[in-house]
């Protein structure tokens, strides 16, 4: 996996918006938002003179079964011969009927961005800013 911690904020309209890319440049993984929350995760690879979509996990299709919310807090790598990325995820500790009463916990995870699912749990976050992924 590509081990650089590169995301950033680009200079565009949007508050949630996070982008990283492999070590060559050629692909690129962003987590996008709407109204300043996260709405999807977007794999492209460079093509002229526009991106081309290669995965694309929509916040819908993110949510697990059990009706609490999960969603894309940061990114951290990504391999694009695997499909496999790095990403911290915040998942609630309930059902979201009353968000006063949900805790969000914090944790790295292994994502496999063609399949749309979580490969494994790597560890859960120390506090809510880690904005970086490092095995323990």
């Amino acid at each position: 996996m590509t081990n650089k911690p590169n995301a950033s904020k680009p200079a565009i309209a949007s508050p949630f918006h996070y982008v990283i890319f492999d070590e060559t440049g050629e692909h690129r993984l962003s987590a996008l938002g709407v109204s300043g929350f996260w709405d999807r995760l977007v794999w492209e690879i460079k093509g002229e003179p526009n991106w081309t979509l290669v995965s694309e996990i929509t916040r819908q299709e993110f949510q697990v079964g059990d009706g609490t919310k999960q969603f894309v807090q940061a990114l951290h790598s990504f391999n694009p011969k695997t499909g496999i990325a790095i990403i911290k995820v915040g998942h609630g500790d309930a059902v979201e009927r009353n968000p006063a009463g949900v805790n969000y916990n914090y944790s790295w995870r292994e994502w496999d961005l063609r399949a749309k699912r979580e490969v494994r749990f790597l560890r859960a976050c120390e506090n809510i800013d880690e904005d970086s992924y490092a095995a323990s």
